[in-house]
């Protein structure tokens, strides 16, 4: 839809690989937090809360605006 919306196959490429980036670190954030928390003996609820939900937004931030500069430049 990018590409076609806006005419730029660079812009779309960058849009599709930074969703599918982002999307695979949010699950290995949902996995991974959770497990490393119970293993040193914490509340693996504490995962799930919204301080994880935090990094996995800004991280994801991140990776979107990176691999568009990436992409686009």
């Amino acid at each position: 839809m990018v590409g076609l919306a806006f005419g730029d196959l660079r812009l779309a490429i960058a849009v599709s690989s930074a969703i599918v980036a982002a999307g695979r670190w949010r699950r290995t954030i949902g996995l991974l937090l959770p497990w490393v928390l119970q293993r040193s003996g914490h509340d693996p609820a504490f995962g799930a809360d919204r301080w994880p939900t935090i990094l996995q937004d800004v991280t994801s931030l991140i990776v979107y605006f990176g691999l568009a500069t990436l992409i686009v430049r």
